[in-house]
């Protein structure tokens, strides 16, 4: 369970609901708290003065209101927001990184990160990407997983912050050239010969990896949907019901975008739900 919870805010309405899930879990796991707000220094100094004065207070009474008997500290920052919150991670080496969703920006999202997912790129730090209000605990989990160890990591983490919670894995299957093959006589048997293999291979690496490594007791079956992986995550959300997604960071960290792996980038983009993010222990 973790035992220091760091929560970015930037002190709007849209970072609250981070912020109340935040504390919700540091009552649950009796987890220390912290507070950071970046003030973003590209201001004229005078005006960043003014504005740092100003965050520093309302975060005072903020947090003094929303973790009153939880054992809090304040973080105030100013600095490029990104760069500093991987520097205050670095520094303070919390076990999870609470964060709010990024703002809209229309063409800007298609070619430039979020902050989590430069976090989450730069950093070993479990990431929560909190999309939805703070009036449910997590009830159902879809762990997205390739059975790889990345996976592996964010589903028990997941099941470590809600160990109440139904947790089912879901492995998308892509059947490659499915829309070419057609679905008429012969093509519609090679089509189905075709997906019945990639299923069968699909539940061997289930079964193997059951058996394998150390997952939750009561772990439900695998589902295993014909489709993109953003799909069917979203999909088994609305199906479910689920309140929460895991998924493993591939790779390691640094500079190149590809390391954070195409799922977690997509699926931290765009969340049906809050998203867990997580790297294998070391």
């Amino acid at each position: 369970m973790p035992k220091h919870i760091l929560v970015a805010t930037d002190l709007s309405p849209r970072s609250d609901r981070a912020v109340f899930r935040a504390v919700r879990l540091a009552r649950e796991h009796q987890a220390r708290l912290s507070f950071v707000h970046v003030q973003d220094d590209s201001l004229p100094d005078d005006l960043l003065a003014v504005r740092q004065a100003s965050a520093i207070e309302q975060l005072e009474r903020f947090a003094a209101h929303v973790a009153d008997g939880l054992d809090y500290s304040l973080l105030p920052c100013i600095g490029s927001p990104a760069a500093t919150l991987i520097e205050t991670i670095q520094d303070q080496a919390p076990d999870l990184l609470v964060i709010g969703v990024h703002r809209p920006r229309s063409l800007l999202d298609e070619w430039r990160e979020t902050t989590a997912q430069r976090v989450v790129r730069m950093t070993d730090c479990p990431v929560l990407v909190v999309r939805a209000p703070d009036d449910h605990a997590y009830e159902t989990i879809i762990a997205a997983t390739d059975f790889t160890p990345a996976a592996t990591a964010a589903l028990n983490l997941g099941h470590r912050l809600a160990p109440s919670a139904r947790i089912v894995p879901l492995n998308a299957l892509h059947i490659p050239y499915e829309a070419l093959l057609g679905a008429g006589g012969a093509v519609a048997m090679s089509t189905n010969t075709i997906s019945a293999s990639f299923r069968a291979e699909a539940q061997d690496a289930d079964s193997a990896w059951r058996a394998h490594h150390a997952l939750p007791i009561g772990l439900g079956h695998t589902l295993f949907p014909e489709a993109g992986p953003f799909l069917a995550v979203a999909n088994a959300v609305t199906e479910t019901g689920a309140h929460l997604i895991t998924v493993g960071a591939h790779g390691r960290t640094g500079a190149h975008r590809s390391l954070l792996g195409s799922v977690a980038t997509d699926l931290m983009r765009n969340p049906p739900c809050d998203i867990l993010i997580a790297r294998p222990i070391a």
